[in-house]
């Protein structure tokens, strides 16, 4: 147990340092990582509440940044995708999450590069609330497909990492309780780990990885924030697709 114990910690850390830098990947890396070891349902649980901490603790760092001028149609977007999901309290399949997640990150590549959505439109900032909802609840996290509503906003790198750790921290609070919701409708025991001491440890550790992300991302380049977040990105979700179909 203490092996697990301190696996999932350095996973906590790492992704949560990477989540405060470039924004995203985090999320995607550590639900892999909880997958590989946990049942879906309590996968989900406990990545959202570590990454609804870190997404939590980065807009707080970076508050001033926030644009809360797009989060009203957001919001609404987010709240009648929540509503029509939480009608079916499914909990799919590990393999199917995998590759969900991988399909989702393409998408948002694609969306980015081939179409000019711009949050800042209120129906666009709807869709953005609706699509997040979605991809946090069937993917665990929706970072890249988040990203590519911000791409074309001419928002500086401060305010984008601010406002979807907003987005993303609301979106983490919904993918918990749908998945307490069914879990429980499906009689899933949920993992030991899942307990009050180890995620008070996991929220501290995810603190403090995103503490030294947010300072590290005052040494990124705007050049180098955008073409490494879609490299990296790219490479992890083809990975992702093309592990998870050859098992």
């Amino acid at each position: 147990m203490m092996g697990l114990v301190l696996y999932f910690l350095a996973a906590v850390f790492v992704t949560s340092l990477l989540s405060g830098v470039m924004g995203m990947l985090g999320g995607y890396l550590l639900i892999l990582a909880f997958l590989a070891v946990l049942p879906v349902g309590s996968a989900m649980i406990l990545h959202g509440i570590v990454q609804g901490v870190a997404n939590g603790s980065r807009f707080w760092f970076l508050k001033q940044h926030s644009r809360w001028d797009v989060m009203p149609a957001v919001f609404v977007g987010g709240t009648v995708a929540a509503s029509v999901i939480a009608l079916t309290a499914v909990v799919p399949d590990a393999a199917l999450v995998m590759i969900v997640a991988g399909s989702v990150t393409l998408l948002g590549e694609s969306i980015g590069k081939k179409f000019r959505v711009d949050v800042r439109k209120p129906t666009i900032g709807f869709l953005c609330g609706c699509v997040v909802v979605v991809t946090q609840i069937f993917a665990g996290f929706a970072g890249p497909v988040l990203d590519s509503f911000f791409r074309h906003s001419s928002f500086n790198r401060f305010e984008v990492v601010a406002t979807k750790a907003f987005i993303q921290s609301i979106g983490h609070l919904i993918k918990i309780f749908y998945y307490l919701l069914a879990t429980h409708k499906i009689a899933e025991e949920l993992h030991p780990l899942i307990n009050p001491w180890f995620m008070l440890l996991a929220i501290v550790v995810a603190l403090l990885g995103t503490w030294v992300g947010t300072k590290l991302l005052n040494r990124v380049s705007e050049a180098s924030f955008n073409q490494w977040t879609r490299v990296i990105v790219v490479a992890l979700a083809i990975a992702t697709i093309v592990v998870t179909i050859l098992k």
